[in-house]
């Protein structure tokens, strides 16, 4: 016998008697609160989890730009070991400007 509804993999029975279980600890009048406060905990969770994303992909556009700059760095003639971010844009744009480039 294959279960009729299944959410977070239980059957029609078990999720009546979640049911039924959640009436008898909260009553009637609670669960519309319970309910919001799930709906809210779940937009907060939507939020961070979007926020983690952005911060991810902000790093790793940095990591690209750095990687990018030491590269542009290199192909100059200049060493990026030991400089810093600051110092090799400075470079960079240095000697992209100067004539003999």
């Amino acid at each position: 016998m294959e279960p009729v509804l299944l959410i977070l993999g239980l059957g029609g029975q078990e999720l009546a008697f979640l049911i039924f279980l959640a009436f008898l600890l909260f009553g009637a009048t609670k669960i519309p609160d319970l309910a919001r406060a799930l709906g809210r905990a779940q937009g907060e969770f939507s939020k961070a989890k979007k926020q983690f994303e952005r911060e991810v992909k902000a790093e790793e556009r940095r990591d690209d730009e750095e990687r990018d700059l030491r590269d542009r760095a290199r192909r100059l003639g200049i060493e990026p070991e030991g400089k810093s971010l600051d110092e090799l844009r400075a470079l960079v744009r240095e000697r992209e400007a100067s004539p003999l480039a």
